[in-house]
């Protein structure tokens, strides 16, 4: 696989970082280590699991302390934890 230089400053606060499959998300955020939780929703346990208690979701994550960060990988296959996460940045 070859890599490519990306210009890339990561915000002060949360973001998403959107683009088409095989461009490289997943690997810029791992090689960056920006998060301190990740979430992968690939896992057919923890997608099962957030599918049936979206709240779980919104749980697991209200413990992460202020600067610390959560990558949700695959966020498109449950749409509806978008709400949990504007939930979780208001309440932050």
């Amino acid at each position: 696989m070859q890599l490519y230089t990306r210009l890339f400053e990561c915000p002060k606060s949360s973001f998403f970082l959107l683009g088409p499959r095989g461009t490289g998300k997943t690997t810029l955020v791992r090689t960056l280590r920006l998060a301190n939780h990740e979430v992968s929703l690939l896992d057919e346990e923890t997608f099962q699991r957030y599918l049936v208690r979206p709240g779980t979701f919104y749980e697991e994550l209200s413990s992460l302390k202020a600067g610390q960060w959560a990558f949700i990988d695959e966020i498109q296959r449950l749409p509806n934890l978008l709400n949990e996460i504007h939930r979780l940045i208001e309440d932050k």
